[in-house]
């Protein structure tokens, strides 16, 4: 006898479901309500000396995180808003290497979208937020720069990345396509990335970043820990979520 046919499916059931997954998708930290806490676990496995790349440092909150853990961090911070960058180099004038562009699988340019001043949200692929409780709306904002993971190595002389975040609203799975030659020589030690709601803008899956990272091992962040996660089509679940791929 399966499960399924033991459990009641109909209508009446319905809204005790809908209940029921909305507490397991908390549970396993979709919607990133744990981020904050979550992401120390991944400083905490740098070197003292690491390399950073900051892939969607708005105003410099992440950099500050990891400046605080590993203040002798070399830190590369990318923004490409123009009113972010103003504030992230207000913020940190020396220390950090600053860029105002966006990383992208291209060295060229893009437009960019964004719904409010300095807004963390802002991205090079259109949003489509209709649906929110409070709809938001994206207008381009100009054009900007973008450049990839590879050129900046080259241009930098930088030998390895001991960290790669990049939270750039939909266009993650393309700044890690710019990083052919850091990836196939194994130069890039982690890489924490954002999967959500601005991933169907850009018609990204989970499924690309298993595909690209062939080799990786790929954890969902929670609280207290990395939970390794196989690729199923049930984890196509574009909620805020922070995953972390190890090599290897």
């Amino acid at each position: 006898m399966s499960v399924s046919s033991v459990i009641p499916q109909g209508r009446r059931f319905q809204p005790l479901y809908r209940k029921l997954h909305t507490l397991s998708l908390l549970g396993m930290n979709y919607g990133g309500a744990a981020r904050k806490d979550s992401e120390r676990l991944v400083l905490d496995r740098l070197n003292a000396t690491p390399v950073v790349f900051d892939g969607g440092a708005n105003i410099g909150d992440y950099v500050d995180k990891v400046l605080k853990t590993r203040p002798r961090a070399q830190i590369y911070a990318f923004e490409p808003a123009a009113d972010s960058f103003k504030a992230l180099a207000a913020r940190f004038p020396s220390g950090v290497h600053l860029h105002e562009a966006a990383l992208s699988d291209n060295d060229g340019e893009a437009t960019l979208y964004s719904d409010e001043p300095m807004s963390e949200s802002a991205s090079i692929f259109p949003q489509q937020r209709w649906h929110w409780t409070v709809p938001a709306e994206f207008e381009p904002q100009g054009s900007v720069r973008t450049l990839t993971v590879d050129r900046v190595c080259a241009e930098n002389a930088i030998e390895r990345i001991d960290l790669l975040k990049l939270d750039v609203e939909g266009a993650e799975i393309a700044a890690l396509r710019g990083a052919p030659q850091m990836l196939a020589e194994h130069r890039i030690g982690l890489i924490q990335f954002e999967y959500g709601l601005p991933a169907l803008s850009a018609r990204v899956c989970l499924r690309d970043f298993f595909e690209l990272l062939e080799g990786w091992t790929i954890h969902r962040l929670v609280r207290d820990g990395l939970v390794p996660i196989a690729y199923d089509g049930r984890w196509e679940i574009a909620c805020a979520t922070n995953y972390v791929a190890i090599p290897g």
